[in-house]
């Protein structure tokens, strides 16, 4: 395999397979996206799917308010279906200095137009009688949040892609990234090389051993974190919010 590609995407998971959907959608010819294994393998077939709006800094508001607009006409843009469930978010506060930094976040997310409750502990009780709320100081809940299906959510990037032109190559690992006089001018795989002035580094935790490749230093050090499922509980009733 020896071709010439305009961009070139590193990395088959949410955010690569978002790029190249992106990029199809405003015109980008010449799109090549390669995953080292199967597309959304690593974190995104991990991940819980939580779409929210509470956070404590402007520009990831913003983010969030701009990602909504895609989440809501998902189906509509990619013809699969998110699965999004609005079951919401509740932070839980249990001391005073945690309460101080919800409301602080909180004005900051009304500011934005983001319908945030601020809770007190018997309210969290009656709402949903199945916590403690004894050592609470209190909660925030946005009813637009919830969750969605990553793996829809790639398919679906992934199907748009490929319909504006982009070329996906799974089980395609880059092994160098070729630079001249200070310039991106390709990379290698094992099944050949591709040319292209423009390399985009989307390989989430791997992103470190990417950007060496070229010579950056991209400080990402990946985490391990766990997920662990239960039988259902008959005693607590959907709808169950994502609780922080």
């Amino acid at each position: 395999m020896e071709i010439t590609a305009e961009i070139i995407i590193i990395g088959g998971g949410i955010i690569g397979t978002s790029l190249a959907y992106h990029l199809g959608q405003k015109g980008a010819k010449n799109v090549v996206l390669l995953e080292k294994g199967m597309l959304g393998e690593g974190s995104t077939a991990k991940c819980v799917g939580g779409i929210r709006f509470q956070f404590s800094t402007e520009i990831n508001i913003l983010f969030s308010l701009e990602s909504a607009k895609t989440w809501q006409h998902f189906e509509e843009l990619t013809e699969v279906d998110l699965g999004f469930k609005k079951v919401g978010y509740l932070f839980l506060a249990t001391t005073p200095e945690e309460w101080e930094i919800f409301q602080a976040n909180s004005k900051l997310q009304k500011a934005h137009g983001i319908p945030v409750e601020m809770l007190p502990p018997q309210e969290i009780l009656y709402r949903w009688p199945y916590l403690r709320v004894d050592d609470l100081q209190g909660g925030t809940f946005c009813p637009w949040e919830g969750y969605a299906g990553p793996y829809e959510a790639l398919t679906g990037y992934a199907k748009g892609a490929r319909k504006k032109g982009v070329r996906i190559y799974e089980n395609t690992e880059v092994q160098q990234i070729f630079v001249e006089k200070g310039k991106i001018t390709g990379v290698a795989t094992p099944k050949g090389n591709i040319s292209a002035p423009i390399v985009i580094n989307a390989a989430g935790p791997f992103a470190e051993e990417v950007g060496k490749m070229a010579g950056a230093e991209i400080p990402v050090k990946p985490y391990r974190r766990q997920i662990f499922f239960t039988a259902a509980f008959p005693w607590i009733q959907d709808p169950i919010p994502l609780i922080i």
